[in-house]
């Protein structure tokens, strides 16, 4: 054990949700929609950040997260992935024919250039996109940004299965003056967070008695446009 003073710890894991419902695919009508228990799916993001060598010390992760339409967001699943890079796309394809992915999204940073020429020839004719990112920006930066707001907000929700894995243990001994290299776990969902969408939800509408907002010009404008 080492011990650590609380206020070194930048990102607070108490303030996270969990779940354990997984995602259902409702069709009708000609359109689909997806749903983790009554919250409805805005958008999903699967994001690989991957790594062969892993006797230095890098874990090769698959991180899927879901966005609601409420603005909440969901890690769904976070996957070590074993073996060659071979096996490995294998093991990204069945992952995306699980949870119905459309798109994954690879890190070509390193070794990972050569991943989505790989992973293409095994989802071809599945209709799933590869789609190769580099990244430039500084990692701690990034995890900061992807996870801060969401975790002070309560808007973060981990599923159970993500809770046995290092996600925990690497979100808690997160500190950007101390970086090293056992940071895949949290990194890879941190790159998915950032791709996605920002969704805010409709809630309820703020109403005081009496107040309304001012217009100088009453309640209607009339706008007249040429066109050429």
């Amino acid at each position: 054990l080492i011990p650590m003073a609380v206020e070194d710890s930048v990102l607070d894991p108490t303030n996270l949700q969990t779940y354990d419902g997984e995602p259902e695919l409702i069709t009708a009508n000609r359109s689909s929609l997806l749903r983790i228990g009554d919250v409805r799916i805005k958008s999903v993001c699967a994001w690989w950040d991957v790594a062969v060598n892993t006797k230095k010390g890098d874990s090769s992760v698959l991180a899927i997260v879901y966005l609601s339409y409420e603005g909440q967001l969901y890690i769904h699943r976070i996957i070590e992935l074993k073996g060659e890079i071979e096996q490995q796309c294998k093991q990204v394809r069945d992952a995306a024919l699980e949870f119905k992915l459309p798109k994954i999204c690879i890190e070509t940073n390193g070794v990972g250039a050569f991943a989505p020429p790989m992973l293409l020839k095994e989802v071809r004719g599945l209709g799933i996109a590869v789609q190769g990112i580099h990244s430039t920006q500084k990692k701690s930066e990034k995890i900061i940004e992807a996870f801060e707001i969401p975790l002070s907000a309560h808007f973060l929700h981990v599923h159970q299965s993500v809770m046995s894995t290092k996600f925990m243990t690497q979100l808690r001994d997160f500190n950007p003056s101390r970086m090293d290299k056992h940071d895949d776990f949290i990194d890879a969902p941190a790159s998915a967070i950032k791709q996605l969408p920002i969704a805010i939800g409709a809630g309820i509408q703020n109403k005081i008695d009496g107040y309304k907002s001012w217009r100088p010009h009453g309640e209607s404008i009339e706008i007249e446009r040429e066109m050429a």
